[in-house]
C-alpha cells in the first residue's frame, strides 16, 4: 500500500516467486506470480486480506481480469483461462477458451458484462 507521498506504508507476501501481473478491480486486488498462482486480495477501506489462492498449474499468467466471481487469466503459454465462481468454490475448474501453438502471445484482457 502507497501513501500520498510515494512511500510504501503496508506489504503482504502473497508469492513465492516474481509477481508478474497487478490487477486492481472491483474492490479486490488480483496478484500473478512465477508460481502459477493468483492472490485475490480484498481491499476494502485500505485494509488489504489475502481471500485466496487460485492455482493456474501449468504456466504464470501476464494478465488477469475478475468481474461477478469469473477470473480470466492470460498465461505466459499463451493460454486464456476461465474460471468461475473463483470466490465460492473450494477448487474451482479451470476453462480453456484459447490455447496458443507458441509461447508468450496473451498480453491484455477484459471482461465485458453481457
Amino acid at each position: 500500500m502507497w501513501s500520498d507521498a510515494c512511500t510504501v506504508v503496508k506489504a503482504i507476501k502473497v508469492h513465492g516467486k516474481r509477481i508478474t501481473v497487478v490487477k486492481a478491480v472491483g474492490g479486490k486486488v488480483l496478484s500473478g506470480s512465477k508460481d502459477q498462482k493468483v492472490a485475490i486480495i480484498s481491499a476494502a477501506g485500505g485494509n488489504f486480506k489475502l481471500e485466496k489462492f487460485v492455482d493456474l498449474g501449468a504456466s504464470f499468467p501476464n494478465s488477469l481480469d475478475f468481474f461477478n466471481g469469473k477470473l480470466i487469466a492470460g498465461l505466459r503459454n499463451g493460454t486464456i483461462l476461465e474460471m468461475k465462481d473463483v470466490l465460492e468454490t473450494e477448487e474451482p475448474v479451470a476453462k480453456t477458451l484459447m490455447e496458443s501453438h507458441f509461447d508468450g502471445e496473451a498480453w491484455g484482457l477484459c471482461l465485458v458484462a453481457e
